[in-house]
């Protein structure tokens, strides 16, 4: 992979309007792609954050180190919260039971 070329993108990303995740920023480095290779589409493009660049927080701060990515309100009871996660194996069957049984916890 040609990461470093990826997170450049997402350094571009930022000079033009503000940070965003690096998914993001891998899909607007493929709109401008697309957009430079087929300019005659005139295409108009809608790019969609999945995530906030908050949860990215250490990949961001190796290529922008003089930013700070402010933590949203709605985010902060749960810094202190415990991560519990469990393996499962590659089964959908077996997923969706585990799933469906802990839905309501």
């Amino acid at each position: 992979m040609r990461w470093k070329w990826w997170i450049n993108k997402l350094v571009g990303c930022f000079f033009i309007f503000y940070i965003i995740c690096p998914h993001t920023a891998i899909g607007y480095a493929g709109y401008k792609y697309i957009d430079n290779l087929y300019p005659e589409l005139r295409a108009k493009y809608l790019i969609v954050c999945t995530s906030n660049p908050i949860k990215f927080k250490e990949i961001i701060a190796k290529v922008l180190p003089n930013e700070t990515i402010p933590i949203p309100i709605q985010l902060k009871p749960f810094l202190d919260k415990k991560t519990i996660f469990e393996s499962i194996p590659n089964d959908y069957n077996y997923f969706k039971t585990v799933f469906l049984n802990n839905c309501n916890t």
